[in-house]
């Protein structure tokens, strides 16, 4: 992922809250992907979240969303941190608070 080569093995991409006009550009992107990822694609409400993730999820999602707890700022400086240490750049001790789903 972005440059790096390794395996990614996704078991569902959720892409929740689109805006109205997101279906169109959707019907163009799908056609460049492949048929086992299309079908790993949901486009959810916030409301159905709770279908697709573990109890305790919203600890996890940024505060900006209405049922998130964690500080967008903490996500951000995790992130920032974890591609550093990728990276090679500065290190920074990585919070468990970056998860990947």
């Amino acid at each position: 992922l972005q440059g790096n080569d390794m395996p990614v093995n996704i078991k569902s991409f959720l892409i929740v809250d689109p805006p109205s006009w997101f279906g169109s550009i959707w019907r163009i992107m799908k056609t460049i992907l492949s048929a086992d990822f299309q079908r790993k694609v949901h486009m959810i409400s916030s409301e159905d979240l709770h279908m697709y993730l573990e109890k305790g999820y919203n600890s996890y999602l940024p505060d900006e969303m209405d049922m998130g707890k964690c500080s967008t700022d903490e996500i951000v400086s995790d992130f920032i941190d974890y591609r550093k240490k990728l990276e090679g750049g500065s290190e920074g001790e990585i919070s468990t608070k970056v998860v990947l789903l």
